[in-house]
C-alpha cells in the first residue's frame, strides 16, 4: 500500500505522485515532474514553463499556478482542481454539488446577450433540437474559448437532455475543466427554455440559461443568453472568468447567427454590475452594447 512505501527507502515517488530526485540535491529535495524539474524547498520549478505563452498572467516558474491548496501541477505543465476531479473520478458528476452565486466572490454579473434574426421555422426547430439534444452543435464552432459535450443520462435512451443532465466544459482546450447541472428544460412548438447551474470546481458561481421563441407571423427568432455569475472561490483569475465569459457567449451568438442563416435584425449585450452583496443596493453598473457596430454607452445609477 502507499502509506507503507511511503516509509521504503528505494520507494521511488513522493510529492504529487512524481518521482524523487535524490542523487542531486539530497532526500526529497528534487522532483522529476514530466516536463519540469520541482525543487520543494523554493516551491518553485527550475525551468520555464513549456505553456508560458499562453498564460502571461502568471509566473512561468510557478507551481501549480501558486495555488497548491486546491490544485496540482498536471505533469509541470498547468494547474488542475484535484478535489473535483477525484470526485468526478470516484462517484460521478451528480455527486458534485451547485455552487450559487452567495458561495463565489466579487462583483455579480448580470448579463443578457439576444440576437433577433428573420428566418424560417425549420431554421428554428433544428435550432431547438440543438438546444435540446447537444448544444455543443452551436456552441463549439469557431469558440476558441470552450468545448460542450452533453452527459445525458445513459438510462433514458431518448438523446433528450433533461432536469438533471450535465454539461462537460473543456475550457481553452481543457486547461480548465467545469461542469454545469441542468435545472429546468421547457419546450413548446415556438419556444424552448434551457436552465442549468454552476458545479463545485467551475471557474464561475450562478446560473446561465438559454432560451428561443419563434414568431410565425413576422418570422423572427429571437434567442438568449442570461447568466447571473460571480467568481466561485478559489477556481478563477481576478477577473479572466468574466472576460472569458464575454467573449465565448459573443462567439455562440454568432454561431446561433450562422446556423439560423437568416437576416440579422439586432444583437446586443445588455450587463449589470452588482456590488459583492446584491442585496444590499450599494449600486450597479449597466452597459448596453451594440455587438454588430462595436459600439458600447455605460450609465451608473443608484439602486433604490
Amino acid at each position: 500500500m502507499r502509506s507503507i512505501r511511503f516509509f521504503d527507502k528505494n520507494y521511488r515517488y513522493g510529492f504529487n505522485g512524481q518521482e524523487k530526485d535524490d542523487e542531486i540535491k539530497g532526500s526529497g529535495n528534487s522532483y522529476e515532474f514530466k516536463f519540469r524539474i520541482y525543487d520543494p524547498r523554493l516551491g518553485k520549478f527550475l525551468s520555464v514553463d513549456p505553456l508560458s505563452k499562453n498564460y502571461p498572467w502568471n509566473s512561468p516558474y510557478a507551481f501549480a499556478e501558486n495555488r497548491p491548496i486546491d490544485g496540482v501541477d498536471l505533469e509541470g505543465k498547468e494547474w488542475e482542481q484535484f478535489m473535483m476531479r477525484r470526485i468526478v473520478e470516484s462517484k460521478g458528476v451528480s455527486a458534485l454539488k451547485v455552487v450559487k452565486t452567495s458561495n463565489g466572490s466579487g462583483p455579480i454579473v448580470d448579463a443578457t446577450y439576444n440576437l433577433q434574426s428573420k428566418s424560417t421555422s425549420a431554421a428554428f426547430n433544428n435550432l431547438k433540437t440543438a438546444y435540446t439534444t447537444d448544444p455543443g452543435i452551436i456552441h463549439n464552432p469557431n469558440n476558441a474559448w470552450a468545448s460542450y459535450k452533453p452527459m445525458e443520462n445513459p438510462n433514458d435512451g431518448d438523446n433528450q437532455l433533461a432536469a438533471g443532465d450535465h454539461m462537460d466544459i473543456d475550457i481553452m482546450g481543457g486547461v480548465f475543466k467545469d461542469y454545469v447541472r441542468f435545472t429546468d428544460i421547457k419546450v413548446s412548438e415556438n419556444s424552448f427554455t434551457i436552465k442549468a447551474a454552476t458545479l463545485y470546481g467551475h471557474t464561475d458561481a450562478g446560473t446561465i440559461e438559454f432560451s428561443g421563441t419563434f414568431n410565425p407571423e413576422t418570422g423572427i427568432i429571437d434567442f438568449s443568453i442570461h447568466n447571473v455569475t460571480t467568481n466561485n472561490v478559489g477556481t478563477d483569475l481576478p477577473g479572466f472568468g468574466r472576460m472569458a465569459q464575454t467573449a465565448q457567449w459573443k462567439a455562440v451568438l454568432d454561431n446561433v447567427q450562422k446556423f439560423v442563416n437568416g437576416d440579422v435584425k439586432s444583437k446586443t449585450l445588455k450587463k449589470e454590475i452588482y456590488g459583492q452583496d446584491a442585496q444590499a443596493g450599494d449600486g450597479k453598473k449597466v452597459v448596453n452594447e451594440d455587438l454588430q457596430k462595436g459600439t458600447t454607452t455605460e450609465e451608473y445609477q443608484s439602486v433604490k
